[in-house]
């Protein structure tokens, strides 16, 4: 499927697309990202602890994936945390930088608020975060879905726990 594919289906010109869009990756990209946008809006406005919208960003993040096929999840874990050729992987548009920023501003209000210490190192838990989210998809891929990404989401969640909140 083309641009031209795409611009007829949606019933608009071609000339039309191009400034939203750079390409179809870009279009799929942004398609992709928005069940995630839509689920960071909403913990962003609901009125509860910072630990507590990391825990539910886990867990959904988890759950939106369980959702699809392993094949699917394997393609869509490449796409989204490697950047395409010729792109600087600090600057690239994957969804794994989205998540980082997102899972970011979680702590950064979490810290704001005094619910996380001011030492929190804000940007590593966010990439730590992040990590665990990935590399726990990535393990799931590997075994070919032999676990339940919902029930690791108790143990994710549990370290995601320990990353932020200050030891006793």
């Amino acid at each position: 499927m083309g641009i031209t594919d795409i611009v007829e289906a949606a019933h608009v010109s071609v000339g039309t697309f191009y400034p939203y869009f750079k390409n179809k990756q870009d279009l799929f990209q942004n398609i992709e990202r928005l069940p995630y946008q839509h689920m960071e809006e909403n913990l962003l406005r609901q009125e509860m602890p910072a630990i507590d919208k990391l825990e539910a960003y886990v867990r959904r993040w988890m759950s939106m994936l369980e959702g699809c096929s392993v094949n699917f999840t394997r393609n869509w874990l490449h796409y989204a945390s490697v950047p395409p050729a010729g792109e600087d992987a600090q600057n690239s548009s994957n969804k794994i930088y989205y998540d980082i920023a997102a899972l970011r501003r979680i702590l950064e209000a979490g810290t704001s608020s005094g619910e996380f210490s001011p030492d929190l190192n804000v940007e590593a838990a966010a990439t730590g975060i992040a990590s665990l989210l990935y590399g726990t998809t990535l393990r799931y891929c590997s075994v070919n879905a032999s676990f339940s990404l919902e029930e690791w989401a108790d143990d994710v969640a549990t370290l995601v726990r320990n990353i932020v909140l200050p030891h006793a």
